[in-house]
């Protein structure tokens, strides 16, 4: 069976540009690649925009308001729409997580699930959403604490004698103390916390 040229995992496809990719490795391209549609219809709409200003502009000097032609400004698409691979999210989140943030733990959950850790993997994944979806937490709290699980993420993922230990358990006290009130987030954080410690 064919590999993958970007992970050892079996390949599922042969992209255009003569790559062999994985289910994985494929998602990730096609998330580039609707990223890279979604800034080519706002560059589309800002000139669209800047056009009609310059139509209005003309029509105000001509007196003639109304009688030009304007361009149709495209709609903008929204540019995420629910699930990053692994992490589900609502849309209503999406503004005010850091997207890049959710790309990288969902990076570091492939690779934690490529080294057989897939239990590590799921458990991370429930526990982000939870939080994410929490009504008891702040933003900042929600920030803080997706941004210390992919530090985590990111350590659980390496090889054990690469890990920074003394950070990772400050990370994960930290996450800890901040779900603590949060009964079920507390469990869940244990969850995750008892694969790694």
């Amino acid at each position: 069976m064919t590999k993958c040229d970007q992970c050892d995992k079996p390949a599922i496809i042969k992209h255009e540009s003569g790559q062999h990719l994985c289910v994985t490795c494929f998602s990730t391209l096609q998330n580039a690649m609707f990223l890279q549609q979604s800034m080519d219809v706002q560059r589309l709409s800002m000139l669209a925009s800047q056009m009609n200003y310059q139509v209005d502009k003309i029509e105000s000097v001509s007196g003639l308001p109304g009688s030009l032609p304007r361009y149709k400004v495209p709609e903008q698409p929204p540019i995420f729409t629910g699930d990053m691979n692994n992490i589900s999210i609502n849309k209503s989140v999406v503004g005010s997580v850091n997207t890049g943030t959710i790309e990288s733990i969902n990076l570091s959950m492939n690779k934690i699930s490529n080294l057989g850790n897939e239990d590590l993997s799921h458990e991370i994944k429930i526990f982000t959403e939870a939080v994410l979806a929490s009504e008891e937490l702040n933003q900042e709290q929600k920030n803080d604490i997706v941004e210390q699980v992919a530090f985590v993420g990111e350590e659980s993922a390496k090889p054990p004698q690469e890990q920074k230990n003394a950070i990772m358990g400050a990370a994960i006290k930290s996450v800890k103390e901040t779900v603590l009130t949060v009964n079920a987030l507390s469990t869940l954080w244990d969850k995750v916390a008892g694969y790694i410690l």
